[in-house]
């Protein structure tokens, strides 16, 4: 528990326990009850510097520049495949599964609760928001991490197709996809959730 508190995890991470300021006054405690929703609610408040994620080297994890170096390698990779990327864009190898991932991405984001949606960065400072590909990007790789965490990816797997009237194949080559383009995204997701599965 030493390493979470002393430089590993980032305070955004350490805030989102429960008993974060019982840890503060008595640090024989141990961290518990980590909510997800609330880190979510935090990263706002706390994302203060555009420039971050060029400048992240692998620690502290779970702060607004560990997730913005996962979107700047996103958006890297969005661009060299040419999906979700430039909107106006038409043909490429890539143009039938960057459709079929948008539309799977955004059937995520509608169907996730407001309180487990993740935010992101906007990717200019001059931006008014995130823009829509980037949440709905998040929520799918969110909700798949949380499915994985929880022993459920089979079923998320199973209800997404049935709600999109998909063959299960068809999701699993989406989110096959997504993870290709966005690996370091899901990982980070993933510490979230494993978070909130092994100090709940």
């Amino acid at each position: 528990r030493e390493r979470l508190r002393e430089g590993l995890l980032h305070g955004q991470a350490l805030i989102a326990f429960a008993n974060a300021a019982q840890v503060e006054r008595n640090p024989d405690t141990v961290l518990a009850g980590f909510r997800p929703e609330r880190f979510f609610q935090l990263f706002p408040h706390l994302d203060t510097d555009p420039g971050a994620g060029w400048f992240w080297h692998g620690t502290p994890i779970l702060g607004p520049a560990h997730l913005r170096a996962a979107q700047l390698r996103m958006l890297e990779r969005f661009e060299a495949a040419n999906v979700l990327f430039d909107p106006q864009s038409e043909g490429g190898g890539n143009s039938r599964r960057g459709e079929a991932l948008s539309t799977l991405a955004g059937h995520v984001l509608a169907q996730c609760s407001p309180e487990r949606r993740p935010p992101m960065p906007k990717r200019r400072p001059e931006d008014d928001r995130p823009p829509a590909v980037d949440l709905a990007v998040a929520a799918t790789l969110s909700e798949f991490a949380r499915a994985s965490r929880t022993g459920s990816a089979g079923q998320f797997i199973e209800t997404l197709a049935a709600s999109l009237n998909w063959r299960a194949p068809d999701v699993l080559a989406s989110i096959g996809f997504l993870l290709r383009l966005a690996p370091e995204l899901f990982f980070y997701f993933l510490l979230v959730w494993q978070l909130a599965k092994v100090r709940p």
